[in-house]
């Protein structure tokens, strides 16, 4: 049968959200903010592989969640350390998504 998105446990949910980001689902898409809701409320049960997944899949569906990017970027501060290409990619996420939507108080 069906699994609901908020069902799914982190492991799942950043491969769920990474796979979203590699299809290009459009952002529109009613099932996409459940899987935005759960990514927001299990950001603190991801691992450093799964959390570089989760954030870029923001940038590849071109969604603008503030409230998600602080939540995975606290997640990071606190369970690093990050392989050197798994910190790279997250940097790279971070630094695409703040390129897509400058924060207002940036220069």
């Amino acid at each position: 049968g069906k699994v609901a998105v908020e069902e799914l446990r982190a492991p799942e949910l950043a491969r769920l959200a990474g796979a979203l980001g590699l299809w290009a689902v459009r952002s529109g898409e009613d099932d996409l903010g459940r899987v935005w809701t759960a990514l927001y409320w299990k950001s603190n049960d991801f691992t450093p592989d799964e959390l570089v997944l989760a954030t870029w899949a923001p940038v590849r569906l071109s969604v603008r969640d503030d409230r998600l990017m602080r939540a995975l970027r606290d997640r990071a501060l606190r369970i690093g350390p990050f392989s050197e290409q798994g910190a790279r990619e997250l940097l790279r996420a971070f630094d695409e998504y703040h390129r897509m939507w400058p924060s207002p108080t940036s220069h």
